[in-house]
Formats: structure tokens, sequence, C-alpha cells
């Protein structure tokens, strides 16, 4: 199922006039949401978790370092305060 969302992201959704500002960002940034939403929604269906909710992150923010690039700053999975 992620692969038709990502299929449906990449091929459709993106190439919209109104989601062109899609396009100024990393597709990992879009390949992450969509991998921690599948996990999400598997360890729900396991009963491993509750029911997946949006997080906010108002007043303590995150970010996933995606260590792909070939300039990372920081290791993956490390706490660092900034």
């Amino acid at each position: 199922m992620i692969n038709e969302v990502k299929k449906v992201l990449t091929n459709h959704v993106k190439k919209q006039p109104e989601f062109a500002w899609m396009n100024r960002l990393s597709s990992g940034v879009y390949q992450n949401a969509l991998i921690d939403w599948k996990d999400a929604f598997t360890r729900y269906r396991s009963g491993k978790a509750g029911h997946p909710n949006f997080a906010s992150r108002r007043n303590s923010q995150s970010f996933t370092v995606d260590s792909s690039s070939p300039k990372v700053l920081l290791k993956g999975g490390k706490l660092s305060r900034i």
C-alpha cells in the first residue's frame, strides 16, 4: 500500500500547479514521512500501540537527519539540543 501512495504522490500530486512548492523540498522528506506513517499503522494493527495521532511539535520541535545525504552533520538516532 505504501508504494502506491508514493507513486501517486510522485507521479500525480507533485505535478499539480497548486503543489509546486513540494518540489522545493528533498524527496527524502516525503519518503521518511510515509515510512513513519506506515510504521505507525503497522504498530497499531499489531496491537503494539494505540491509534496514531498527529504529533504537534509546537514546544518541542524535532527533525530527522537523513543519513543518505553526503553532507551529514549529525548521525541519525542521536538526541541533540539546538
